[in-house]
């Protein structure tokens, strides 16, 4: 579940889990100086809303979840407008954790991990980027130990930053290796990691 106000302030989207109800991970729209429910958008997520993530432009909106995929709503019509990735089920494996828009709306980031189901644990995970306008993937930004859980484009759209940990793990290795890496957008290029935090990193945002 998430929740995320429009740039202006005028607006809260408030996404469902769901996992346990099917397709009811939808996407309320809320007028937050009242309290008002303006909207419920449909079709939910198979299984679960995962994150929100507004476009600058305060109309448009990009959802994720457990069915892997990214949608993208007019916050006016209150309709989907486009997908973007591919879907694969509300299955608990390999789902979107987070997704993120560039400051420029030029890019849309998704975070993602792989299951495996004989070791019951999250064994790798990735950042995906796709051209926002097109749809078409850019790039995978691969070599994180787990999960990306939470990624965030700098305010020029030229960096994005990426955390990832191990959610399932257990004991001293639940949450280690935990890794911070900063992403060259264009060329999907590692720049830098950040190493040396000892417990879960859960979220990220440039300044």
């Amino acid at each position: 579940s998430s929740a995320a106000y429009s740039p202006d302030g005028k607006l809260l989207a408030v996404g469902r889990g769901g996992e346990i109800d099917g397709t009811n991970g939808k996407v309320a729209l809320i007028d937050p100086s009242n309290g008002k429910l303006l909207a419920d958008m449909a079709p939910g997520h198979l299984n679960g809303l995962t994150d929100i993530a507004w476009h600058t432009d305060g109309r448009h909106l990009a959802t994720t979840g457990r069915d892997t995929v990214i949608r993208i709503w007019d916050s006016t019509s209150q309709k989907p407008v486009a997908e973007v990735g591919k879907g694969r089920g509300g299955q608990f494996k390999d789902w979107l954790h987070a997704v993120s828009w560039s400051a420029d709306g030029k890019w849309l980031a998704a975070g993602c991990g792989t299951y495996d189901e004989d070791k019951k644990q999250f064994v790798s995970g990735e950042a995906i980027v796709w051209n926002a306008q097109t749809g078409q993937e850019h790039a995978k930004l691969i070599g994180h130990k787990w999960p990306v859980v939470d990624l965030s484009f700098s305010p020029d759209s030229a960096r994005l930053v990426s955390c990832g940990s191990n959610p399932t793990g257990s004991g001293n290795d639940r949450g280690k290796p935990c890794e911070v890496k900063i992403w060259d957008v264009a060329s999907g290029n590692e720049l830098r990691a950040i190493e040396g935090h000892q417990s879960l990193v859960n979220s990220v945002t440039y300044s």
